[in-house]
């Protein structure tokens, strides 16, 4: 059971991670930033937030799973949320994070969020709310004692 249960993690570990790498790209090409291995950025992106947190991802809590683009917004508001302000992990982090922001929230209906999406969106909006009141500019303990 281990070994399906962790062939079942990797598989939506990747899923996720696929939506910030598509993400990085984008902002590669477009020269947002620099060229660098945006699948495993993405990886450890995702990685981080899931083994802080794994009774979230891997259906432990209430036996359901985070869809794809909750754990992806999610995973990079936590990386926000635990990095520097200074950090140039955090500032690739946030162009990406933003877009995906909007597209939750433009978008929601089109994703069938179930209740956990829903707690890990309210955390990532909670991220990206403190972002706006100039979050950014200063330690990240204070994204974190804003969004709880």
């Amino acid at each position: 059971m281990g070994l399906f249960r962790g062939m079942i993690n990797a598989f939506h570990k990747s899923k996720a991670s696929v939506i910030i790498q598509k993400l990085l790209e984008q902002d590669m090409r477009s020269g947002l930033i620099d060229a660098f291995n945006p699948i495993d950025f993405a990886n450890q992106i995702i990685d981080a937030a899931w083994y802080d947190q794994p009774e979230y991802f891997d259906g432990s809590v209430g036996g359901v799973r985070p869809n794809n683009m909750s754990l992806a917004t999610f995973s990079l508001a936590w990386s926000i949320a635990h990095l520097s302000a200074d950090s140039q992990r955090r500032r690739i982090c946030l162009m990406p994070f933003t877009r995906l922001i909007r597209e939750v929230y433009e978008r929601a209906a089109l994703y069938n969020f179930n209740s956990l999406d829903n707690m890990l969106l309210d955390y990532s909006f909670g991220v990206f709310e403190a972002l706006d009141d100039g979050a950014d500019f200063v330690d990240s303990q204070r994204i974190r004692d804003l969004v709880g």
